[in-house]
């Protein structure tokens, strides 16, 4: 795997707010977020993902080779994105994030949400 590519965002992500965020590969930080979450005792699938949330994204810089200029969403931010904003946001990393791979086909059961 060329590694250069885990440092550069894989998609843009862009909230209801219309603010754009660099989104970037599932990584040990995002698999802890997730696990912390599990661990918890009232389970609910947009608080997980809003957890993930907090560790895939930094701020939208134009510029890549500017990096220093994007930063991670802080706590206020992370409480603003609505529940479609998190939809959106799963159903987008499903479809872009490069890290799993997508042999089977995920069924969506009746009234069940993205996340």
């Amino acid at each position: 795997m060329d590694l250069a590519k885990l440092i550069k965002p894989q998609w843009v992500f862009r909230s209801e707010n219309s603010r754009e965020w660099d989104v970037y590969f599932y990584s040990i930080n995002a698999t802890v977020a997730i696990e912390k979450h599990l661990k918890s005792e009232t389970l609910n699938a947009i608080e997980a993902i809003r957890a993930l949330m907090g560790v895939m994204l930094k701020s939208h810089v134009e510029d890549q080779e500017d990096e220093d200029k994007s930063s991670e969403p802080t706590e206020a931010e992370i409480s603003e994105f609505t529940d479609e904003d998190i939809n959106k946001f799963a159903r987008e990393f499903f479809e872009n994030d490069k890290s799993f791979e997508r042999d089977a086909e995920i069924k969506e059961r009746e009234g069940q949400s993205d996340s």
